[in-house]
């Protein structure tokens, strides 16, 4: 018997108490849905992460810079367990020790895509949960992806679009979350990337941009922690070293290459991964600064 048999099925409908009240401020919320592992938001914040399947290399760099931007935060993460993005939101957040939901288009007897059936199990054993509307048995058909996506727009307070095309699923979701009512975030993409037409379109109309894990904070109204005492103890032989360069007096990626004696592009990899972690800030000069000590 497969590992993912052996879980129980929980079932709750609109009147449980456990259903999620968030859910059910969608006008098409779900009757019931099936779920294995725990289902409870609590006081937690609910933010849907999401993106093209077909991801590129700075796609899922940004995806996982800020998701571990979120670490020690209550936060829920919630993507579709799909190839792509969706895998590595589930995958970097379980590896920050964030609680993830992954919700399925098909019945919750097996995972979709098959692949994934080891990250389903470990999410599931890392008290998240995975959840569908489907009666067990009913195949992953095209049609219930959409009814998926409304979903994961309903189950969160806002929705984060890393990387889309501009036709795609993913810009269908963030369709669907502004027309909830809930906040629709997108990182910027560079022009040349048909896969962040989508997400540079999205910011055009009006999404937040985000840069960092504190402008996530920040639209869900958490209170960012002091970065020093949050993230420094992960960071790296040479992020330490960027670190203390740059933690009293401003300097540009060249200026740190030179006082490093690195190479331009290595000092420019790891100033963008800290300013995705929150951990330093652009000025307005194009130079750098660890943000804690303004």
């Amino acid at each position: 018997m497969l590992k993912w048999q052996q879980y129980p099925v929980s079932k709750i409908v609109r009147s449980c108490s456990q259903f999620p009240a968030i859910l059910k401020e969608i006008p098409d919320y779900p009757k019931k849905l099936y779920f294995k592992g725990k289902l409870d938001i609590k006081k937690s914040h609910t933010l849907a992460i999401i993106g093209s399947r077909r991801f590129t290399a700075y796609g899922k760099q940004v995806a996982e810079n800020l998701i571990a931007g979120l670490a020690g935060y209550d936060i829920i993460i919630v993507s579709g367990l799909a190839l792509g993005i969706d895998s590595i939101a589930h995958r970097v957040a379980l590896q920050n020790k964030l609680t993830t939901w992954a919700v399925i288009g098909r019945g919750i007897d097996k995972v979709y895509p098959a692949t994934h059936e080891r990250l389903a199990c470990e999410i599931v054993e890392n008290s998240g949960a995975v959840i569908t509307e489907e009666e067990a048995g009913t195949p992953a058909e095209p049609f219930r992806f959409p009814k998926r996506n409304r979903i994961i727009a309903g189950l969160s307070e806002a929705v984060l679009v890393i990387e889309a095309a501009e036709r795609s699923g993913t810009l269908i979701t963030a369709n669907q979350a502004l027309g909830y009512g809930r906040d629709v975030l997108a990182v910027p993409q560079n022009i040349f990337n048909l896969n962040g037409k989508g997400t540079n379109w999205l910011i055009s109309q009006g999404a937040k941009l985000v840069q960092s894990p504190n402008d996530i904070l920040q639209e869900l109204g958490i209170e960012a922690q002091n970065p020093k005492l949050k993230d420094l103890t992960n960071l790296s032989p040479l992020e330490k070293k960027i670190f203390e360069a740059i933690s009293r007096e401003e300097k540009s990626s060249d200026e740190l290459s030179r006082k490093l004696k690195i190479k331009p592009e290595e000092a420019n990899q790891y100033l963008m991964k800290m300013l995705l972690a929150g951990i330093v800030k652009r000025q307005t000069n194009g130079k750098f600064l660890v943000k804690i000590y303004n």
